[in-house]
């Protein structure tokens, strides 16, 4: 009997069983890799060694174009091989196959390298093979390209090219996994330079937290285990004359259902050594699938100095006595203390928006114009004018 076809299945299934479980040490190996350059590398060792291909290679390109910022090869005894690819992308051209995977989101079957990949520096290399070359893609973002160099008796096997397809993915889903893990550490190492601290609270009664950037202590004066603490209350230290207030806020914002985003006027918070500061914060609404809210994610910056120097300014400004005024560059009046009613008569309404030119006596006008010409060059000035008493 011919039992040809019999052994050929039982050869493909050997194989599959193997790639099964190379795929499975792949898998093990891409969770624990931080580094893509590392990952790569790895994977196209594990591609050869375990998966039964004659080569891999695989290229991941820059983040804002298509040339090439990373390459690993295996081919084992044909290590002159894989350098001869490499010097090919450095100068910024793609084997054929690259570019045809380029093109399409599934996967790339070269039957025959030596008719389909003229350009190719190794169609004469792997005449007897076949290659499967794949796109490196997640969510709609493209890292790279993946190629192997296949058995020519497995190419055109289903399950084979589906096997292929998964490691890509994978592949693709861990270059994904390790590009968000670098920013989340950017963006995290970038706040823990700034005044500001980045906080997420779970959405329930006490708002306990669950991240807090590294620096939480310069605002709070706690280490992040306290405010991590589970029985540690972010609303319990809002000062008790402002808690209502940022309260009645947030339940505002989540019963709209349109909401995203909440910014609280200033308010205060008790640190343990009973001191105040004063809080500005921008808050962002995290909604599940209902509609429901489940957290709050937001910046909060002390303005405690900024505080009291504009308390400071405001008592000056609006001392009773006293003439003071906000003004742009065009004598548009921005806003006016009380001096201007209690000593000329003059309402806020009946002064703001207007020109401070036009309250000027005529015979001071052009001295004063002169002088605010000066203000817009940088220069300061001083000087006086004659202002009518409002009838």
């Amino acid at each position: 009997m011919d039992v040809t076809n019999e052994k050929q299945a039982e050869t493909r299934e050997q194989h599959t069983q193997k790639i099964l479980r190379a795929i499975r040490n792949i898998t093990q190996m891409i969770a624990s890799q931080t580094d893509p350059s590392q990952l790569i590398h790895l994977a196209c060792s594990q591609l050869t060694e375990n998966m039964g291909y004659h080569s891999a290679w695989m290229a991941l390109f820059e983040k804002r174009d298509r040339r090439v910022s990373m390459f690993a090869g295996s081919s084992p005894g044909y290590d002159h091989d894989i350098a001869v690819v490499k010097k090919q992308l450095d100068q910024g051209v793609f084997t054929s196959c690259m570019s045809r995977s380029l093109e399409k989101s599934d996967i790339h079957v070269v039957r025959d390298p030596v008719s389909e990949c003229h350009a190719c520096p190794l169609h004469d290399e792997y005449s007897d093979c076949a290659a499967f070359a794949q796109r490196l893609e997640y969510e709609g973002k493209i890292f790279g390209v993946i190629t192997v160099s296949v058995p020519r008796s497995y190419v055109d096997y289903p399950e084979m090219q589906d096997l292929f397809s998964e490691v890509a993915h994978d592949l693709s889903f861990a270059l994904n996994g390790i590009e968000m893990a670098q920013a989340f550490r950017q963006a995290s190492e970038i706040i823990e330079r700034s005044p500001a601290v980045a906080l997420e609270w779970k959405a329930e009664a006490g708002w306990p937290v669950e991240y807090v950037s590294k620096n939480g202590f310069s605002i709070f004066g706690r280490t992040v285990q306290e405010l991590l603490d589970k029985d540690f209350s972010y609303v319990g230290i809002i000062h008790p004359d402002d808690r209502g207030r940022v309260l009645r806020k947030v339940s505002e914002a989540i019963s709209d259902s349109s909401c995203e985003r909440l910014v609280h006027h200033p308010y205060r918070i008790i640190r343990p050594d009973n001191t105040v500061r004063w809080i500005r914060d921008t808050i962002y609404l995290r909604r599940d699938r209902s509609g429901r809210v489940t957290h709050y994610e937001g910046i909060v910056q002390d303005i405690t100095e900024k505080k009291y120097s504009e308390d400071i300014v405001n008592m000056f400004f609006e001392q009773p006595m006293n003439l003071h005024l906000v003004a742009g560059l065009d004598g548009t009046i921005y806003k006016v203390n009380k001096g201007w009613h209690t000593i000329l008569g003059y309402t806020d309404k009946e002064l703001e928006n207007t020109s401070f030119i036009d309250l000027v006596h005529p015979e001071d006008r052009q001295a004063t114009i002169k002088e605010m010409q000066g203000l817009a060059e940088g220069k300061r000035t001083s000087f006086s004018v004659f202002f009518p008493i409002s009838v």
